[in-house]
């Protein structure tokens, strides 16, 4: 009589461990799926963050940089245009011209920006690709003369999506001082300049407004 062959486990064990296989290749790959989703999502995070610290840091910059140029305008008769030598316009004559988009004063040169002396500013936004820059042109003043030498440049704030100029102060032909869309220097300077800023639409918050206070401003009754 052949003796019994044992019962054979092999297929089913052979079986189970297969699944098993199949089973934690599945997990494997749905942890690696979401582990480079999560690296992915915290690198865009982590760009975000530091392009809004960039962003805050050079609104910081260009706040202080303008309260201290601002700060130490004064009226001079004879302002021209940096970079061209026309003659200066009504009120332009007299060292500060403002519009809702573009303004023009004269004050000493910061020491951040070069040598010292009296010279015609031209602040203003600038049309990108990505929006508007704020942008800010400076050229020395020729003693005597109503024109000035070649401006330089330099970008204050990038990538802005519109910004507006007003000027509070009282006219001399109005009893209280109220605010403006644009202030001529016949009228001294203004108490206040506001400079409001839309910004990008990832920003927080999308808008803001900066003040300006002329050191020498008219400040009349």
């Amino acid at each position: 009589m052949a003796p019994e062959r044992p019962a054979c486990r092999g297929g089913a064990g052979a079986g189970t461990t297969l699944i098993e296989l199949l089973v934690g290749l599945s997990l494997l790959s749905l942890m690696a799926v979401l582990l480079l989703g999560g690296l992915h999502l915290g690198l865009r995070v982590w760009e975000s963050g530091n392009a809004r610290r960039s962003f805050e840091q050079q609104l910081e910059r260009a706040d202080s940089f303008l309260r201290q140029l601002l700060g130490e305008s004064s009226l001079a008769l004879g302002a021209g245009v940096p970079g061209s030598g026309s003659a200066p316009a009504t009120g332009q004559a007299w060292g500060f011209l403002g519009g809702p988009a573009e303004l023009r004063f004269m004050a000493p040169l910061p020491y951040q920006l070069g040598n010292a002396g009296r010279y015609a500013f031209d602040l203003a936004g600038h049309p990108t690709a990505e929006g508007m820059d704020l942008v800010l042109l400076w050229a020395r003043m020729n003693p005597g003369a109503p024109g000035s030498s070649t401006a330089s440049r330099t970008v204050l704030l990038a990538h802005v999506r519109s910004l507006r100029f007003a000027y509070f102060g009282r006219l001399l032909s109005e009893a209280a001082m109220t605010w403006h869309d644009g202030w001529s220097g016949e009228n001294g300077l203004p108490a206040l300049i506001r400079l409001d800023l839309t910004l990008a639409p990832d920003q927080t918050p999308d808008r803001m407004s900066l003040y300006f206070a002329p050191r020498f401003a008219s400040i009349g009754s």
